[in-house]
C-alpha cells in the first residue's frame, strides 16, 4: 500500500506542480479561461498557489494529508466552475478530485499524527 500512496503523492505532485505554474506565470490559456469564469485574475493567482502548495505538501510525508485535502478542495471548486460557470467537461477534474480524495482517504490516520505535532 505503501508503493501506491507513494506513486499518487508523485503524479499528483507533478500534475498540481505543472498546473499551479501555469496559472502563475500567465500562461494564455489559463488567462483566457480564468477571464471566463469572471471574479478576475487575482483568483488564478490564488488558484495557482494553492494548487503549488498542494503538491509541495503532497510530496512530504509529515503534511501529505493536509496536501491532498488541500487539492481536493480545489479540484471540488474546479467541478462546480466547469459545471456551472464556464461550461466545460468536467471530466478530467472529476478524475483529479477522486484521485485527491483517494490519496486523503488512503493517508486519514495522518491527520490525527499532523495534529497532534
Amino acid at each position: 500500500m505503501k508503493i501506491v500512496i507513494w506513486i499518487l503523492r508523485i503524479v499528483l505532485c507533478v500534475a498540481f506542480l505543472g498546473s499551479g505554474m501555469m496559472k502563475l506565470i500567465g500562461n494564455p490559456m489559463a488567462v483566457e479561461m480564468f477571464g471566463k469564469i469572471g471574479f478576475g485574475q487575482w483568483f488564478r493567482y490564488l488558484t495557482g498557489v494553492l494548487e503549488v502548495l498542494g503538491a509541495l505538501w503532497v510530496i512530504i510525508p509529515r503534511f501529505s494529508v493536509a496536501g491532498s485535502a488541500l487539492l481536493a478542495c480545489v479540484m471540488a471548486g474546479a467541478v462546480c466552475t466547469h459545471l456551472f460557470l464556464i461550461g466545460l467537461d468536467p471530466t478530467p477534474a472529476i478524475v483529479v478530485l477522486a484521485v485527491s480524495l483517494l490519496l486523503t482517504y488512503l493517508q486519514r490516520d495522518g491527520f490525527g499524527k499532523l495534529l497532534s505535532r
